[in-house]
C-alpha cells in the first residue's frame, strides 16, 4: 500500500493543468520565431542609398517584396510573437513561484534565547526541494526571453532569433550536447585560459622579430603589443600562422628556418594539441552522459526502482511489470510523500510520518520494501515452504550422521572391551 497525501494530489492536479497550458505557448513561441526566421531569408536585402549605392552603415532592411504589406505581417507576427511569450513568461513564474532572498533585520545577539526563537530560526532554515530561486540562470532566461521579444518588435525582429535557442528546453539530445560542454566549463575554462599564456608568449616573439611581415592594410596589426596579441589570437586559431605570416623576399635560409620553427611549433601546440584537449574533454563527456543516459533507460524498463526486483520476475510470477510499477510500486507516490514530509511542519506529522521522517534523518530507508512485493507474495510463500523442506532435509542428514557416529563409537568401545577381557582371560589361564 501507498501514500499519497490529499494535499499533494491536488497540487499534482494543478501542476498537469498548468504545464498542459504553458507546453503549447512555448511550442507557439518557438514556432512563431521559425516563422520569422523564413520571413527574413525570403523578404529581406541590403538597404539603398539615395544613389543606389549600398548602405552599410544602416542596419534597417530593405525588403523585396512591397514594403507596406511586409510590414503589415511583421506587426501581426510581432503582436503574436509578445502574446506568446508573455504566456510563456507568466506560466514559468505561476508553475515554480520564484522566491526571493531573505534579507533579516540586524537584531542584537542575546544570550538567553528562548524556544520561540529556535523555532523561529530553524524554520527559516528550512528549504524546499521544489523552491526555485528568483536570482538563477533559468529565470534569468525567461525574463531574457520576453524582453527580447519585446525588443524584436522595436527594432525589426533582430531580437527574435534568440527564441530559437528555446527548443533546447524540449530536446533531450540537443540538451545532452549542451551539458556536455556546461558539465566541464571550469575545465574547459582553465584550458582555454592556459591557452592564452601560449598565444602570448608567440606575440612576443612575432613583435620582437616579425613585425615587419604584418601588414595593416590586409588586417594584421602589429605596431603595438595588445594589437599583436589580438593579431596572433584571430588569425593564429582560425587560419594559421603559416598563411598569413609569409616570409617576405629576399631574407636567409636561416630566417625562413627560424620562421619554420616558429609555425610549426604554434601547429603542434595550439592547433593540434591544444584543441584536441578541449574536443576531447566535450566528446568524453558526451559519452558519459550517453551511457549514463542509456544506464537510465534500462534501469527504467527492467527494474523496479523501489524493490529492485527485476521485470523478468514480474512477468513470470506477478500480474505484469507494468502494472507493478504503476499500481504496487508508484514511484511518484513515494516521491510525493517524501515532499509531504519536507514540507509538513514535525508538529503536524501523524505516528507513520514521524516514523519515516526519524528513519529519513537517519538515512535508514529500511522502510522500503527491498526484494519485496505483494505480487510475489506467492512466489515468497513457496520460496519459505521450500527453505523449510530443505532444512527439514538438512537437520534428518545431521541428525543421521550424529547416529552412526554414535554406532561407530559403541562399536569401537565393544571392540575394545572385548579385547581387554580376552587379555584378561589369558593371564589368569597362565597364572593357574
Amino acid at each position: 500500500m501507498y501514500i499519497i497525501p490529499q494535499l499533494y494530489i491536488h497540487v499534482l492536479c494543478d501542476d498537469v493543468v498548468i504545464v498542459s497550458f504553458r507546453y503549447p505557448f512555448n511550442m507557439l513561441m518557438i514556432i512563431l520565431s521559425f516563422i520569422h526566421l523564413i520571413i527574413v531569408m525570403v523578404t529581406w536585402k541590403q538597404p539603398m542609398t539615395e544613389d543606389g549605392k549600398p548602405n552599410y552603415a544602416s542596419a534597417v532592411p530593405d525588403y523585396i517584396f512591397e514594403k507596406k504589406i511586409v510590414l503589415l505581417v511583421s506587426l501581426v507576427f510581432a503582436i503574436l510573437h509578445n502574446i506568446a511569450t508573455f504566456c510563456v513568461f507568466v506560466s514559468y513564474f505561476i508553475t515554480n513561484h520564484p522566491t526571493f532572498p531573505k534579507f533579516r533585520t540586524w537584531r542584537p545577539k542575546k544570550f538567553l534565547i528562548s524556544y520561540e526563537d529556535k523555532d523561529e530560526k530553524k524554520e527559516d532554515e528550512r528549504k524546499s526541494n521544489l523552491e526555485v530561486k528568483f536570482f538563477s540562470i533559468q529565470t534569468f532566461w525567461y525574463i531574457l526571453l520576453l524582453v527580447c521579444s519585446l525588443l524584436g518588435s522595436l527594432f525589426y525582429g533582430y531580437f527574435f532569433s534568440f527564441h530559437l535557442l528555446h527548443m533546447a528546453q524540449f530536446n533531450q539530445l540537443v540538451k545532452r550536447a549542451i551539458q556536455a560542454v556546461s558539465k566541464n566549463g571550469r575545465s574547459l575554462l582553465w584550458v582555454f585560459f592556459y591557452g592564452l599564456f601560449f598565444f602570448y608568449i608567440y606575440a612576443l616573439i612575432s613583435f620582437a622579430f616579425y613585425r615587419e611581415i604584418y601588414s595593416s592594410n590586409e588586417g594584421q596589426y602589429c605596431t603595438r603589443m595588445h594589437e599583436c596579441f589580438v593579431t596572433i589570437f584571430h588569425r593564429g586559431l582560425i587560419i594559421s600562422l603559416f598563411e598569413f605570416l609569409n616570409v617576405p623576399e629576399g631574407k636567409p635560409f636561416t630566417y625562413y628556418l627560424h620562421k619554420a620553427l616558429f609555425d610549426v611549433s604554434f601547429f603542434i601546440i595550439i592547433t593540434t594539441i591544444g584543441l584536441n584537449i578541449i574536443f576531447g574533454i566535450i566528446v568524453d563527456t558526451f559519452s558519459e552522459l550517453r551511457d549514463n543516459k542509456w544506464q537510465v533507460d534500462n534501469d527504467m524498463h527492467t527494474m523496479c526502482f523501489i524493490c529492485s526486483r527485476s521485470s523478468y520476475d514480474f512477468e513470470h510470477e506477478g500480474d505484469g511489470f507494468a502494472k507493478h510499477v504503476k499500481e504496487e510500486h508508484y514511484l511518484w507516490s513515494y516521491l510525493f510523500f517524501f515532499i509531504h514530509l519536507d514540507e509538513t511542519r514535525p508538529n503536524d506529522y501523524t505516528a507513520l510520518e514521524l516514523y519515516v521522517s526519524r528513519l529519513l534523518e537517519k538515512e535508514d530507508y529500511g522502510f522500503f520494501p527491498i526484494n519485496r512485493a505483494l505480487s510475489l507474495q506467492h512466489e515468497e510463500d513457496s520460496s519459505e515452504i521450500q527453505l523449510q523442506m530443505l532444512m527439514t532435509q538438512v537437520s534428518y542428514l545431521v541428525n543421521k550422521m550424529k547416529y552412526e557416529e554414535a554406532l561407530k563409537e559403541r562399536e569401537q568401545e565393544r571392540r575394545k572391551q572385548s579385547e581387554w577381557e580376552e587379555k584378561h582371560r589369558s593371564s589368569q589361564k597362565k597364572i593357574a
